[in-house]
Formats: structure tokens, C-alpha cells, sequence
């Protein structure tokens, strides 16, 4: 079987002064790239589809979703790390300070402290592409979520716990082919032709 890994397309970003989770929509060029994703994806005989059940990713999903007639399979396991903040900055605004640096420094994965350690996340996240490969056999899984998720899982097969390495743009794509002895093989990483002339 195949799984398509999707990254979402750019979110806006959202700073909420009433303490509630910021969790974005996409922006307008968002919106285009996750209509180029789709384009794309379209004719490759897409099985099944699940999707982050948050908004970045759940609204990149619909796209390919409404051109092929498939529901969404909404997956908890597939939350980016940083969620649960009242803030959401996309990377190319952020701004990293001294003291984020020297937090860095000390301790590279602390941003995964809150889930239980870098571990308990890399755990969540295998699990859940493991379940899609044992119950879609012989399919095609397109899997809309996050650079984190996405990170983690390329890396835990390549056996090397850094989950930063392998990064992925807006709707950038890769692909891994599972077969049914346990075999694992990464065909591709951060696809972007499709989204040639969409970036911010």
C-alpha cells in the first residue's frame, strides 16, 4: 500500500487575547495550495483519506475530498506538537529570541515536555500511520497533518530520533510504500512541483 503524507497549506496567523486555543484557518494562498494538492492528487486513486482534526488541515483535506467523493477520517493522533496555545505564528513570521535559542540549546526537544516527552509523541504518531497501513491494504492513504507529524514519522522509519531534519513547505507531499511483510520505504520527501509559484 501506499501512504500520500499532505502537509497543510499556510495558515493565517491567529493571536487570541481571550484565552482560547488558536487553531487557523488557511489563508487565501493557503486555499490555493491545498487546490494544487488536490489537482494533483486527484487522478492517483486515492482510497481513503484522513485528516489532523485540526482546521489547517481538515480544510486542506476537503479539497481533494470533494473532487473524489470521500469522506474524512478525523484521527486525534495526528495534532501537531505545539497545539493548545492561545497563539499561532506560521514559521515565516516568527521571530526566535536569545532565550528561545539558549532554551534550544539546553534541552532541543523541550517543545514536546508537555505531551510526556518526544517519545510518548513519536509513539502517537507511528501508531497511528501503522493503523492506516494494516487496515488499508493494498491501498492508496492520503494523510493531511502537520511538519511536526510528519517530520516524526519519516524520521522513526529512517531510525533516527530527530524529528526536525526531513522539513515539509506548505503542501508538500511525500510518500511512503508499505508492504504487507512490515516493509517500509520512503519514496519521496516535500514534493513541491505542484505548488510551483503559490509560496508566501
Amino acid at each position: 500500500m501506499e501512504l500520500i503524507l499532505v502537509r497543510h497549506g499556510q495558515p493565517a496567523r491567529v493571536e487570541r487575547s481571550d484565552g482560547g486555543v488558536a487553531d487557523p484557518a488557511l489563508t487565501p494562498l493557503g486555499e490555493l495550495q491545498a487546490e494544487a494538492s488536490a489537482q494533483m492528487l486527484v487522478s492517483e486513486g486515492v482510497h481513503h483519506i484522513v485528516s489532523s482534526p485540526l482546521l489547517r488541515a481538515q480544510q486542506t483535506a476537503e479539497f481533494l475530498a470533494e473532487k473524489i467523493g470521500h469522506n474524512i477520517e478525523i484521527d486525534d493522533r495526528l495534532i501537531e506538537l505545539d497545539f493548545g496555545g492561545s497563539d499561532y505564528i506560521p514559521n515565516e513570521q516568527a521571530v526566535v529570541t536569545e532565550e528561545q535559542m539558549e532554551r534550544f540549546r539546553e534541552d532541543p526537544l523541550h517543545m514536546f515536555n508537555h505531551l510526556g516527552g518526544f517519545e510518548v509523541f513519536r509513539d502517537r504518531v507511528v501508531a497511528a500511520f501503522e493503523d492506516y497501513i494494516y487496515a488499508h491494504r493494498s491501498q492508496k492513504v492520503a494523510v493531511f497533518s502537520h511538519g511536526g507529524v510528519m517530520g516524526t514519522y519519516l524520521m522513526a522509519l529512517i531510525g533516527y530520533d530527530w524529528p526536525f531534519l526531513l522539513g515539509h513547505d506548505y503542501c508538500g507531499v511525500s510518500r511512503i510504500r508499505a508492504a504487507s511483510n512490515g516493509f517500509r520505504s520512503v519514496q519521496s520527501v516535500n514534493e513541491t512541483l505542484h505548488v510551483r509559484g503559490l509560496s508566501f
